[in-house]
């Protein structure tokens, strides 16, 4: 249900969302956002092994949904799923990281993972990882072009993780 609601509520951001002044509509964009909205239905969930209980999974997905909520939330109509200029946005979680959202998914993914490991799933998930990495980058590049986000990166030195990235 808390998909849902979250999945829904990004779906009715993107529609009312703030026109872009510059976006990045770049194959590595494309690639990387496609493959970041469709990689789960790559997962394999037979043959896999429970690394820790389904509870605790259980648990790192809640904790993963809610800081995407929030940071969706935070965003409103500067969310999109290309990267573009829509607006900066420092309030919320984006006081302590750049890109909370995320750090929202590598907590639901991980605790996915940790449930349902096996090679294939963690091929998929290093690879969502890469998409990130890569939209985390053309986001930065398309927002490095206003004076704000500067001073921005200078408040908010981490991307996804304090002290540590």
């Amino acid at each position: 249900m808390a998909l849902l609601v979250t999945e829904g509520y990004a779906m009715v951001l993107i529609v009312c969302a703030r026109r872009s002044s510059m976006r990045d509509a770049s194959s590595v964009a494309l690639v990387a956002t496609l493959y970041s909205v469709f990689y789960y239905v790559l997962f394999d969930p037979d043959k896999t092994i429970a690394l820790i209980p389904e509870y605790a999974g259980v648990a790192f997905y809640v904790v993963g949904t809610a800081c995407q909520f929030y940071a969706k939330t935070a965003l409103g109509r500067s969310f999109g799923l290309l990267p573009a200029q829509r607006g900066l946005v420092g309030a919320g979680p984006y006081r302590f990281v750049r890109h909370p959202m995320y750090l929202g998914y590598l907590i639901g993914q991980t605790g996915f993972m940790l449930v349902n490991f096996s090679l294939r799933n963690l091929s998929i998930l290093l690879g969502i990882y890469l998409a990130l990495w890569l939209r985390m980058s053309r986001e930065e590049a398309v927002l490095q072009c206003s004076d704000d986000y500067h001073e921005y990166r200078k408040q908010v030195p981490w991307r996804i993780l304090p002290y540590v990235f």
